[in-house]
C-alpha cells in the first residue's frame, strides 16, 4: 500500500530530523537508513551523505555519493561535495574529474570558490510531500 510507505518514510525522515536538530547524528543516520530501506530515493541517500560526512565519516559520505551519482550520473550537486571530499583527501585527479564534469553540467558552478576548484558545498535537498 503506497500510502503505507509514504507514512512510514515521513515518520523516519521526521525522526531523523528531529535528531538532527538535537545533535544527534547518529540516530539522524539511522532512521535515514530505515528510509531507505523501505525505499530507495536519491534526495534521501544525497541528505544521509551530508550528514555522514558532519559526523566525519568522510568515507561513508563518499560511498553515498557515489550511490546518488550511479542513479542519477548528472546530479552537479553530488558531484560537487565528492568533488570537494576527494580534494580534501588529497585524491585530486578524482577530485579534477568530479569537477570537470560538473563544469559540464553547469558552467558557473566553481563561482566564488574560495577553498580551491569547487564552489560552495551544497545543503540539504527538500523532499517532496
Amino acid at each position: 500500500d503506497k500510502g503505507k510507505v509514504r507514512t512510514q518514510m515521513a515518520e523516519h525522515l521526521e525522526m531523523a530530523q528531529l535528531a538532527m536538530e538535537d545533535g544527534d547524528l547518529e540516530s539522524a543516520i539511522d532512521e535515514m537508513q530505515n528510509c531507505l530501506r523501505i525505499n530507495d530515493i536519491p534526495a534521501v541517500r544525497y541528505n544521509l551523505a551530508l550528514v555522514l560526512e558532519k559526523s566525519g565519516k568522510t568515507d561513508k559520505a563518499m560511498r553515498e555519493y557515489r550511490k546518488v551519482l550511479k542513479k542519477d550520473p548528472k546530479d552537479v550537486e553530488a558531484m560537487n561535495n565528492l568533488g570537494k571530499l576527494y580534494y580534501a583527501k588529497g585524491d585530486f585527479s578524482r577530485a579534477m574529474s568530479m569537477y570537470e564534469k560538473a563544469v559540464k553540467l553547469r558552467p558557473g558552478i566553481s563561482e566564488g570558490a574560495t577553498d580551491g576548484l569547487f564552489g560552495k558545498r551544497f545543503g540539504f535537498r527538500k523532499l517532496a510531500e
